[in-house]
């Protein structure tokens, strides 16, 4: 089961309570897409730092539900994400084993990272 609780990274992160195995599925998340139009405004609001590109040429953007937007990011990741455009899903999953108790991390486009001064 996931859990969000304090991270040593940055504020909250999304923890496992049972040990993972490398490519299991760890959650498919629904997603609320934003439009072209929606993109500058959300870029204008702390939803910036929560929000996946979207779309064909990552014009469009998806907010992922669940704990999907929660995941921080980590430059040696333990997890990744595949967007599943036609369900409006976004699939996180595990790259190698991750034990009980230990963050759930992905790595972020790494330029946008340093652009928003994560690093």
């Amino acid at each position: 089961m996931l859990y969000i609780t304090k991270s040593h990274l940055k504020g909250r992160g999304v923890f496992t309570d049972k040990a993972i195995e490398a490519n299991e599925i760890i959650e498919s998340c629904p997603v609320v897409v934003l439009t072209e139009q929606d993109v500058p405004h959300v870029r204008l609001t702390t939803l910036n730092y929560y929000y996946f590109e979207w779309g064909a040429d990552k014009t469009e953007g998806a907010i992922a539900l669940g704990y999907g937007s929660l995941y921080n990011h980590a430059f040696k990741p333990n997890a990744a994400w595949r967007i599943q455009e036609e369900q409006k899903m976004i699939e996180f999953y595990a790259t190698q084993p991750i034990q009980a108790g230990e963050e759930i991390t992905i790595d972020y486009d790494t330029d946008y990272v340093i652009a928003l001064g994560f690093v």
